[in-house]
């Protein structure tokens, strides 16, 4: 276990990577990465732009504790957060929906963010949220809040925010604004929103539109804002008894 509580998963990249003494720490970007220079010994893909890290020695840097990888060019400009972080970014943290464990093909881990191939692992039945097993008591409570209904609020005033949700794109999913691909099938890359599915680019994702683009089905979508939350047996036991 590392010092953090976290599980060790730079120990996974042990037989991939070897040590640097270059390390960058975040002090101004705010995403809680911690930096190490490393050189790669098999084909190995940023997590940022999804383009492959060419060079021999120090082709790029990886987070020694969620084993994020970037290149030198995209060191500045990372967006999202490391796992250390994640749940004091959460605002208002929703447990997930978990399905029964089992395998899951061409998915990767949020947690380790290492491909999930033969090991068990489990996904959230409601935002598609995956991991390891092993990575399940780590994971962050960041799932969709699905109702938000308040009797006492205008409807009309009600803004409905994007709620993002890190890698395991659709295949050839494309930024929806500047039509560059935003997926990759060699990392856990790229941001979908789980209300409209809207797939942009880490730098458009960093400022989010303050309310959905949906012109096309403005009319047919049902908002969390409009539902309310289901209500227990034991509530309804009082309600009709």
């Amino acid at each position: 276990m590392a010092a953090a509580g976290r599980p060790n998963t730079a120990d996974r990249t042990c037989d991939q990577t070897s040590p640097s003494t270059d390390t960058v720490q975040d002090f101004e970007h705010g995403h809680g990465h911690y930096f190490t220079k490393k050189t790669f010994h098999k084909p190995t893909y940023c997590h940022h732009c999804t383009d492959m890290l060419w060079g021999l020695i120090g082709q790029g840097y990886v987070c020694e504790v969620c084993n994020f990888v970037v290149h030198d060019r995209c060191l500045k400009t990372v967006v999202s957060p490391c796992s250390t972080i994640a749940t004091h970014v959460i605002k208002k943290p929703v447990p997930h929906c978990w399905s029964e464990r089992g395998h899951l093909k061409r998915k990767f881990c949020s947690v380790c963010r290492k491909r999930i191939e033969d090991s068990c692992a489990v996904r959230c039945e409601v935002c598609e949220y995956c991991v390891h097993a092993e990575c399940q008591d780590f994971s962050v409570a960041d799932c969709k809040e699905c109702a938000t209904y308040v009797p006492s609020r205008d409807q009309a005033k009600v803004t409905q925010y994007h709620h993002w949700r890190e890698g395991n794109l659709p295949g050839n999913s494309k930024c929806q604004l500047c039509k560059k691909t935003c997926w990759s099938s060699e990392c856990l890359a790229g941001m979908r929103c789980e209300w409209c599915g809207m797939t942009p680019v880490y730098s458009i994702a960093k400022e989010p539109l303050a309310k959905m683009q949906m012109p096309y089905l403005e009319d047919t979508v049902l908002r969390a804002a409009n539902l309310a939350r289901m209500l227990r047996s034991s509530e309804w036991k009082q309600i009709f008894p």
